[in-house]
């Protein structure tokens, strides 16, 4: 049974809304699909990298921070991305926007940027 209480009028639930169905199990203690491919998949990295770790320091003989599975991609990403972005504001600077290098059009001046938008029109 469902205690409903009239308060001020108007007829409340103290106990919210929802109504629970006996073949429905809202208990909450279930496991969500989810959580659990994802908690499997983070146990898998971690224990891809203590093993890839190990191996790099007893085999590869590597110390330190070389010993990290995968290092020299995360370097390589970094002077990659830190390349393209001297590169954009080297560009930003000089006021040369049409380039060849794929990063796209690159407006200097701050004022030009929404030049398109303003309505000079004088009444």
């Amino acid at each position: 049974s469902i205690n409903l209480i009239l308060f001020a009028g108007r007829v409340t639930n103290p106990k919210g809304w929802v109504i629970y169905k006996g073949d429905n199990n809202n208990d909450g203690g279930h496991a969500h699909v989810g959580t659990i491919i994802m908690s499997l998949l983070a146990v898998i990295i971690i224990s891809y990298c203590i093993i890839k770790y190990a191996y790099n320091r007893t085999v590869m003989q590597l110390k330190g921070v070389d010993a990290i599975p995968h290092i020299e991609q995360c370097r390589s990403c970094k002077t990659f991305c830190a390349e393209k972005i001297d590169d954009i504001r080297e560009r930003g600077s000089s006021g040369n926007v049409n380039d060849d290098s794929g990063v796209g059009d690159i407006i200097a001046d701050q004022s030009q940027r929404y030049k398109q938008l303003i309505n000079n029109d004088q009444l």
